[in-house]
């Protein structure tokens, strides 16, 4: 004897089954959504990781560019005469050509002689000013005729944060002061770097209580919310990633400490990622996701 289940039971049943199965699939949905996110968000982060070092690492090779090409000036017999004498002239004619041979080519702001402990005596970037003492802001000058070693890296000056190699000068056997080639850090060195790396780039200092750009390849701006946060990576001198929605555009940005050549930090180096597409595309695969969920529950029930 066949016992028929009651209509009502039977339609309670199936709805029952069909609201559990499109619970899962839409979990599943979710949770692949989930993950697909925190994957796409994680390999972003590690090309910024990557980025950051990158640049660092060719701020690093112009530093001991500049360096490189002060070794080589310091060590010219020539030069050496005419800077142990004294001779302002001389000195000119012989390094002038150099000057102006390099300066566009490597982006060289600076070319300049020091007598100890840091007083200027010949800038070749700026002939009419010399004789003045750089010894209470340039360390690098003081340090490197102190030490009569030479140095390399970042360090602020007059003119904002420059690119330095310092280097000692002697002649026969003794002391007579320092060389120096700067290198700028500008919109120009930062727009070189922005083609090998392909990601924009900018350099951000302190200005009073807010921040400014020293250097960027783009257009962006610094609002004053984002005072503390800057703030805040050059006390801990630690990178941080955040992502924002600014200008119309979805960024995810790596901010990391700029260091001098003492390993002070003077700034900070952002890294900002257009990841507008990559949230788009998302977005598509998360519809087309929960379109052929709906599709493959309406086709069973």
């Amino acid at each position: 004897m066949n016992v028929s289940m009651p209509k009502t039971v039977k339609v309670r049943l199936i709805l029952l089954i069909s609201i559990s199965f499109a619970l899962m699939v839409g979990s599943i949905v979710v949770a692949s959504s989930v993950e697909r996110k925190k994957a796409l968000y994680s390999a972003e982060e590690l090309k910024l990781e990557a980025i950051y070092a990158t640049i660092n690492g060719a701020l690093e090779e112009q530093a001991t560019l500049a360096t490189s090409m002060a070794i080589v000036v310091a060590e010219m017999p020539d030069i050496q005469e005419a800077f142990a004498a004294k001779d302002r002239e001389r000195l000119k004619k012989l390094t002038m050509p150099l000057f102006a041979e390099h300066k566009d080519e490597l982006n060289l702001a600076q070319f300049q002689f020091h007598l100890p402990p840091a007083t200027s005596f010949l800038r070749l970037h700026k002939l009419d000013k010399y004789g003045d003492d750089l010894s209470s802001f340039r360390h690098t000058v003081t340090t490197v005729n102190q030490t009569k070693s030479p140095i390399s890296g970042l360090e602020n000056g007059v003119a904002g944060i420059g690119i330095r190699g310092v280097v000692p000068v002697s002649y026969n056997g003794n002391h007579i002061g320092s060389v120096e080639f700067g290198i700028k850090l500008s919109n120009h060195l930062l727009n070189i770097l922005k083609k090998q790396v392909r990601s924009d780039i900018s350099v951000v200092v302190p200005d009073g209580s807010k921040f400014k750009f020293l250097a960027k390849t783009h257009n962006l701006t610094i609002p004053d919310s984002a005072t503390p946060w800057l703030r805040g990576i050059m006390e801990s001198g630690q990178t941080r990633i955040r992502q924002l929605h600014k200008d119309t555009k979805d960024l995810i940005t790596i901010y990391g400490p700029l260091k001098d050549y003492s390993g002070k930090v003077i700034g900070v180096l952002a890294v900002p990622r257009d990841i507008s597409s990559l949230k788009g595309n998302l977005k598509s695969e998360i519809i087309t996701m929960s379109v052929l969920a709906l599709l493959f529950w309406l086709a069973l029930v």
